[in-house]
């Protein structure tokens, strides 16, 4: 097998998955991955902290190179950073701040089995550090083994009682288990130690939205939009919020300021063109408009996906050509849709396959700008450019 098809024959392809039209928007989920609803800014924290307190194990080559692992994290450029990370780890592999940050990218990136060995092996080498056993109960939870993430938390708090993460993991955790008075004292010692922590009022009003406690919820949301002022979902609950309780003009001024912050929300846009409709009619049928014009953008997205999955089984069925042929026809009709970055992905795989080596790297790399956190690519691209 020659080099390329060597390179990528082991490739994710890009399946692009085609909605079902719906006559409204869809409501938000309550929970999510605790990896995805947490910045991995906020995650790398805590290492950054200690790595500035302690010398490192290895060598300045591994201190280096965790340098830039965490510096690619925080531009969230997560496949980058995982290779260098590795690097790291393969100098040093008996590092905690290395091998705990290695586990967190894999935990972003969705690889949670990696994760969470990693991070059993970080408890290893700092069998007395909370976050250590609170970073395992994350992975854990996000892999729906609650129960033991729950132990986790336990073993976390009995190190450290005052670790507002781990009563933070607890709490959600014991929330998605249905345990919820547990869960909201878990919530209420949150915010209790971290105060100024946006994150503790959030999920804690996602906890009582389900209790249908709307004053409860409301006075949280509140909290966390003063604490956060750019957190779109809790202005948009906000506003359901207080159009439920009668309070109209706060709830337009919250879907406002969650508008302006993602102008192409559907959901958003829904609501707060049915709530200006007796106020200000003219605005509320501009916003219709718009609304309607997003659901056409959306239709025209899935022909768009349809072309990519046109492309992918003429790649299963290695013709090249039509591949090519139908990913160019659906990236001309995409300009800088959300999809974008697995169509370049794809195109730039099948240009390789059939010869054209310079114009398949040309598309990864233009693909890797739009997702850093394509793993296959940054490896590809990493063996394509040190080919003679």
């Amino acid at each position: 097998m020659d080099i390329i098809a060597c390179i990528i024959s082991s490739w994710k392809r890009t399946k692009f998955d085609v909605h079902p039209r719906q006559g409204r928007p869809m409501q938000l989920g309550l929970l999510s991955p605790l990896f995805l609803s947490v910045t991995l800014t906020v995650l790398l924290n805590s290492f950054v902290r200690s790595a500035r307190g302690q010398q490192h194990g290895g060598s300045d080559r591994a201190e280096e190179l965790y340098s830039q692992g965490i510096s690619l994290a925080r531009e969230g450029r997560l496949a980058e950073a995982e290779s260098v990370l590795e690097k790291a780890n393969t100098v040093d592999p008996a590092n905690f701040d290395i091998v705990s940050t290695l586990g967190q990218v894999r935990g972003k990136l969705g690889d949670l089995p990696s994760a969470i060995s990693l991070f059993q092996l970080a408890i290893q080498l700092a069998p007395t550090k909370a976050e250590a056993h609170d970073n395992l109960a994350i992975a854990l939870a996000d892999n729906n083994d609650l129960d033991a993430a729950l132990i986790e938390t336990t073993k976390s708090l009995a190190l450290d009682p005052h670790f507002a993460s781990a009563h933070l993991t607890k709490a959600r955790i014991l929330q998605d288990q249905r345990h919820s008075q547990e869960s909201a004292r878990e919530y209420a010692e949150v915010v209790k130690l971290a105060p100024e922590w946006e994150a503790g009022y959030y999920y804690w009003a996602l906890l009582v939205r389900d209790e249908g406690d709307q004053a409860k919820e409301t006075d949280l949301l509140r909290t966390v939009v003063r604490l956060q002022p750019t957190n779109e979902k809790a202005l948009y609950l906000l506003g359901c919020g207080l159009s439920d309780q009668g309070d109209q003009p706060g709830a337009i001024t919250s879907w406002k300021k969650a508008l302006a912050l993602q102008p192409n929300d559907t959901q958003t846009l829904y609501r707060l063109s049915r709530g200006l409709r007796e106020s200000n009619p003219a605005e509320s049928a501009e916003l219709e408009k718009r609304f309607f014009r997003l659901r056409s953008e959306r239709d025209n997205l899935d022909n768009i996906k349809s072309l990519g999955n046109d492309g992918y089984r003429a790649m299963e069925q290695q013709r090249w050509t039509d591949a090519i042929a139908s990913f160019e026809r659906a990236l001309s009709m995409c300009e800088d849709c959300s999809v974008e970055a697995g169509l370049r992905k794809d195109l730039g795989l099948a240009l390789c396959r059939r010869g054209d080596t310079p114009a398949g790297v040309a598309q990864l790399r233009a693909a890797l700008k739009l997702n850093p956190s394509d793993r296959d690519i940054v490896k590809a691209l990493s063996t394509l450019t040190a080919t003679p």
